[in-house]
């Protein structure tokens, strides 16, 4: 199967990693993680990921950050210090 590089950055851009990783509130289903690192990791492309997310599937930045398990903090603070 050939994968086109557009749709190969869409998979890593949007890969979740699924953990059986124990919760905190005792329930024992698993929970999906998406690590700051499966973001783009140019400031550009990270900016122009997350302003076409929230332009095309998202209302607010909160709700993006809570249905990709993004720390919001962390992604403003990656943002912010490149100027945005």
């Amino acid at each position: 199967m050939k994968i086109g590089s557009l749709a190969l950055f869409h998979y890593i851009c949007t890969h979740r990693i699924t953990t059986q990783a124990a919760p905190t509130d005792g329930a024992a289903s698993p929970r999906n993680i998406t690590i700051m690192e499966n973001l783009p990791t140019d400031p550009m492309m990270l900016f122009s990921y997350i302003n076409t997310k929230l332009r095309d599937q998202y209302t607010s930045l909160d709700e993006l950050c809570a249905d990709l398990h993004i720390d919001r903090t962390t992604l403003e603070a990656t943002l912010a210090a490149a100027g945005f």
